[in-house]
């Protein structure tokens, strides 16, 4: 499996991935153990994931223009934004 972005806190402690089945999970660094997995994020590629300062929420978006700010505790989608714009690509 090809991981397209991660993210680390600004502590260290949380990474966040983005994989090539469109997911994105939570570890702790420290352990080296996944603290939540969320399946299906997007409904296409995810090219880059950040994790909020608080660790709260990750922010996400997809090849397609989609962005979505997800909470961390639930997995659930906060807030979703499409840009219109195919081949979105951040650094």
């Amino acid at each position: 499996m090809y991981l397209y972005s991660m993210s680390v806190s600004e502590d260290g402690e949380l990474l966040v991935t983005a994989a090539e089945d469109m997911s994105v999970k939570v570890w702790d660094v420290a352990e080296r153990e996944e603290i939540h997995s969320f399946d299906h994020v997007h409904s296409d590629l995810i090219d880059s994931v950040l994790l909020s300062s608080d660790k709260k929420f990750i922010v996400s978006w997809s090849t397609r223009g989609n962005i979505k700010v997800t909470s961390v505790d639930t997995g659930l989608t906060i807030h979703e934004i499409d840009t219109g714009y195919d081949d979105l690509s951040m650094v």
